[in-house]
C-alpha cells in the first residue's frame, strides 16, 4: 500500500511522495498492507518506502546532496550506508564527505562498544574459569548425619550432589529442582 501510494505520489511530485514516506508507519494496521511480504516490520517499510524515492532522484539526475538530504528528511531511517549503493559509480563524492565521515565515525563507535563487551565478557569467563579451577582443587568432607536439604533424608541413602556452597542434594531432588525451575 505504500510502496504504490509513494509511486504514485512520484509520478504527481517529490514533496507528495515525501509526505507519503512520513506517513509510513504512523498506524500499525497499516503495515499488514504492504506490497512486500518480505518486509514486515514498520522501521524496515519506512526504509524501504524512502529508498524507493532515493532511487527516484538518481534515476532523475537530483543533485548528491539533494538526495543525501533524505537522510535528514526520513528522520535517519536511511543514512550514508543504503543511499551509497544507488549513486552510479562516477559520483562526485563533495556532497557524500560529510555524512560519509558521519557514518564512519558511528560505525567506529559501534566497533568501540563491541570491543568493549568482548573485553568485559573475555574478563568475566577468565574469572570464571579461575574460579572453577580453584574449586576443582577444594574438598567437601561429607558426615553420616548429613541429610539432602530438599527432602530432608539421610544423603546416603541415594546417590547424592555435594556442592561448594555446602549445600547437598540427592540426584532426583536436584532433578525436581532444575525441573521446577525450567518450567517457569
Amino acid at each position: 500500500m505504500y510502496e504504490s501510494a509513494v509511486k504514485y505520489a512520484l509520478e504527481i511530485s517529490l514533496d507528495l511522495a515525501k509526505e507519503c514516506a512520513k506517513q509510513v508507519g504512523e498506524e500499525k494496521d497499516d503495515l499488514m498492507d504492504f506490497d512486500d511480504p518480505t518486509i514486515s516490520s514498520s522501521e524496515e517499510v519506512q526504509k524501504h518506502v524512502w529508498l524507493t524515492i532515493a532511487r527516484h532522484m538518481i534515476k532523475n539526475e537530483s543533485s548528491t546532496a539533494d538526495v543525501m538530504k533524505l537522510i535528514k528528511e526520513s528522520g535517519n531511517v536511511v543514512n550514508v550506508d543504503d543511499l551509497l549503493p544507488l549513486f552510479p559509480e562516477f559520483t562526485s563524492i563533495e556532497a557524500l564527505q560529510g555524512p560519509l565521515c558521519d557514518c564512519l565515525k558511528e560505525k567506529s563507535e559501534k566497533i568501540q562498544d563491541v570491543q568493549k563487551s568482548i573485553k568485559e565478557a573475555s574478563e568475566l569467563a577468565e574469572s570464571i574459569k579461575r574460579d572453577i579451577e580453584t574449586r576443582q582443587k577444594t574438598y567437601r568432607i561429607v558426615k553420616m548425619s548429613d541429610k539432602c536439604f530438599r527432602c530432608d533424608g539421610n544423603l546416603f541413602q541415594k546417590p547424592f550432589y555435594a556442592f561448594n556452597c555446602w549445600h547437598y542434594l540427592h540426584s532426583e531432588c536436584c532433578e525436581e529442582v532444575l525441573l521446577g525451575l525450567f518450567k517457569q
